[in-house]
């Protein structure tokens, strides 16, 4: 007994170390990646620090500058609509889309689905710049895709600019992003759709539940958990998304689609302003991001206490 109980004190006290040694491991790359950047950002912020490191301590002066001028309204405004937007219609098409190919993943037609799951996972997968470099060629207003497609079959004589306005270049930032982003939605609400145990979809159906009843009461609450942690991912990579906008429009037309992280570029590396600027133009849009993954998160939590509650 004495080996048996020393062997058990051996084997906590090496566990022990390892998740010591592997927290720090941890630790150490947040706070030199992570915290150690956001807080010298932060520092920057109460300058008028140039390109070159030079600068002097103005306190408060960029957060007045940001908040009592409109860009900073006018740049928050198109990146929660770029945003929601994009997240809401991945959300939507991927559940749709996912309820589709699940209806067919028992029937004959099924065994091809490999296929069609490899080619919605390309726009993905693909880096983006390359794929970005092919949407503008489609976009383009003079000779582009999209344009002699629809002249040749006469829906329009005239060269469109798709990127040339406000709310049509919008659109098409949205389409886009849409566009890379449906793959990762869609295997993803798949994968949970089909970990769910058929015996609930029996019992549905036994008492003759209709198909939005089984939805609603089965489907969905299986697919909640993934459904909020997708969410959150593709909510923040498209809060902070740059190659897109960067790429197709620049921003433009003038600032129209700039959203935070292109104007915080032309800001910090055109010229727009000073690098103290930039900075504190970035920490100004933080608060609202972190409201909106708290959000989330605390809906996730929520939902398994709620599933928790169930099983007990």
């Amino acid at each position: 007994m004495n080996i048996t109980f020393s062997k058990v004190n051996l084997w906590s006290k090496n566990e022990s170390r390892a998740a010591v040694f592997f927290f720090s491991l941890i630790f150490i790359f947040v706070t030199l990646f992570g915290i150690f950047p956001i807080g010298e950002l932060i520092l920057w912020s109460f300058t008028n620090r140039e390109l070159n490191g030079e600068g002097n301590f103005i306190f408060l002066q960029n957060y007045f500058k940001i908040f009592s001028g409109r860009p900073f309204y006018n740049v928050l405004s198109q990146t929660l609509i770029y945003t929601l937007s994009s997240v809401f219609l991945k959300l939507l098409i991927g559940i749709s889309l996912a309820l589709f190919v699940s209806k067919l993943i028992n029937h004959s037609i099924g065994k091809k689905m490999k296929w069609f799951l490899s080619i919605m996972l390309i726009p993905w997968a693909v880096p983006t710049v390359a794929s970005m470099l092919i949407w503008s060629w489609i976009l383009y207003d003079l000779g582009g895709i999209l344009n002699s497609f629809l002249q040749a079959i006469g829906f329009t004589s005239n060269n469109i600019a798709w990127l040339g306005s406000h709310k049509i270049a919008t659109v098409c930032l949205i389409t886009v992003n849409v566009w890379r982003g449906i793959g990762f939605f869609f295997v993803s609400i798949l994968a949970s759709i089909l970990s769910i145990p058929k015996q609930r979809y029996f019992v549905g159906w036994i008492e003759g539940a209709t198909s939005f009843t089984i939805f609603k009461s089965i489907t969905l609450p299986g697919i909640l958990p993934t459904l909020l942690v997708i969410t959150l991912i593709s909510l923040v990579n498209t809060y902070t998304d740059f190659q897109i906008v960067h790429i197709l429009t620049d921003g433009g037309p003038g600032d129209s689609t700039q959203i935070f992280s292109t104007m915080i570029y032309e800001y910090a590396f055109r010229g727009g302003a000073t690098l103290g600027y930039a900075a504190a133009f970035a920490i100004s849009f933080i608060p609202c991001l972190v409201f909106l993954i708290i959000m989330l998160v605390g809906i996730l939590f929520k939902s398994k206490s709620a599933n928790l509650n169930e099983k007990s």
